[in-house]
């Protein structure tokens, strides 16, 4: 569960940076 949340923030970014 702790790479889920390693990988929400990743795309978070990515979504922010679209």
């Amino acid at each position: 569960m702790q790479t889920s949340t390693a990988t929400f923030q990743i795309w978070n970014k990515k979504a922010k940076e679209h």
